[in-house]
């Protein structure tokens, strides 16, 4: 199977991540491949994409969710024969504040095994003539620790 890039750094980096989170979890243990290669519908391997509109798809102002990096993972991942249900909790021009706000009802709501969480690029936007970004750098750490740590609490 041939994977399209489709010559994106951002669709590049976030499939590196991805695919980076994944190694470090098999070699932590966490996962197996039996663990990763049972039932396609059932939640036992469920991945959350976590983000903003870069997750979304959203490219150059239009919504290309097949060429966004969560499907090129997936992707990636079948051809590995790993079978893992996945979804797409994205939304753009979210922040990591709005992140918080719907972490519980969201991506918890069913406990996923893997959640890769991206966001940033709203947080460091800059609206108009303002010249500070919308979520200033130390809140910004913070919620994304915070994010972390209540996904790992929820044994992610």
């Amino acid at each position: 199977m041939t994977h399209r890039w489709n010559g994106s750094p951002i669709l590049r980096s976030g499939c590196l991540l991805f695919l980076t989170c994944i190694l470090g979890a098999c070699l932590q243990g966490r996962l197996s491949a039996a663990g990763m290669s049972g039932d396609t519908t059932s939640d036992s391997c469920l991945i959350v994409y976590f983000g903003d509109s870069i997750t979304e798809g959203w490219m150059d102002g239009v919504l290309h969710a097949a060429l966004a990096y969560p499907h090129v993972c997936d992707s990636i991942l079948r051809t590995m024969n790993v079978r893992c249900r996945s979804v797409r909790s994205a939304r753009g021009g979210t922040t990591t504040e709005d992140a918080l706000q719907s972490l519980q009802t969201g991506v918890l709501k069913s406990p996923p095994r893997i959640v890769v969480i991206a966001f940033g690029t709203n947080d460091w936007y800059i609206n108009g003539y303002d010249t500070r970004p919308r979520v200033e750098s130390g809140d910004f750490r913070r919620n994304v620790r915070l994010l972390i740590e209540a996904v790992r609490s929820a044994g992610a």
